[in-house]
């Protein structure tokens, strides 16, 4: 008995220990610093092309081709997955509803589509809502965090080596998301985007899989 409320302890402290303090910024840079937490996400209309590596919760391990074209003013979405040889597998886009176009196993599920979207959304587009804090984290690194009409809370953190990670957590202060970058490249365009070299995304939970994302190709689409 004692053991089991031992375990409960450490994983309600685990769980409080989610979701970070922030310590604000001062008035001076406010302004510059949250400007900076949203050049993590591109503006206007681009097109991705990555070579991904997932991971499935049966650690079983995917190599194929993804292209993504978004469009950050309506926020729309692309999203093509094919093998290496070039066979589609998965074809979708979003406009305020989700539209599957082709899909096979195991990538022919409701779930996985509307999954696979919200993952894009949180990886490029920036997050719905308002910000509620933004400052400092204990290592420096600058912090935005958004809470939709949901009850969703979404961090975007800037690194001081131009890296990035982005923390998606439920109403409950659980982790369900992370994303972070291994490498960035320059900064690309008017936007001054920041467009990482690699990118790995983390789903937790039940099913938790993670996504390896590797640029091939970033290109600005012209309106």
């Amino acid at each position: 008995m004692k053991y089991k409320i031992f375990v409960l302890i450490i994983l309600f402290t685990c769980s409080c220990k989610s979701m970070p303090a922030i310590q604000s910024f001062n008035q001076t840079s406010d302004k510059f610093d949250q400007k900076l937490c949203s050049h993590l996400f591109s503006e206007g209309k681009w097109q991705f092309i990555h070579s991904i590596e997932s991971t499935m919760p049966n650690q079983k391990k995917t190599f194929i081709l993804g292209i993504t074209n978004i469009s950050s003013r309506d926020k729309k979405i692309r999203v093509l997955m094919m093998t290496i040889e070039g066979l589609v597998l998965f074809d979708a886009e979003y406009d305020q509803e989700l539209k599957i176009n082709k899909s096979i196993p195991p990538f022919d599920s409701n779930e996985f589509a509307s999954g696979l979207i919200g993952d894009i959304k949180l990886i490029f587009i920036k997050p719905d809502g308002e910000i509620v804090q933004s400052g400092y984290l204990k290592d420096g690194s600058r912090i935005c965090r958004y809470r939709d009409n949901k009850g969703f809370v979404i961090d975007t953190n800037f690194n001081q080596d131009n890296t990035w990670a982005i923390r998606k957590y439920t109403r409950n202060k659980r982790l369900i998301r992370m994303v972070q970058t291994v490498s960035i490249l320059e900064k690309q365009s008017k936007h001054k985007t920041f467009l990482p070299q690699k990118i790995e995304l983390i789903a937790y939970g039940k099913h938790k899989y993670s996504l390896r994302m590797d640029l091939i190709e970033a290109k600005q689409i012209s309106d």
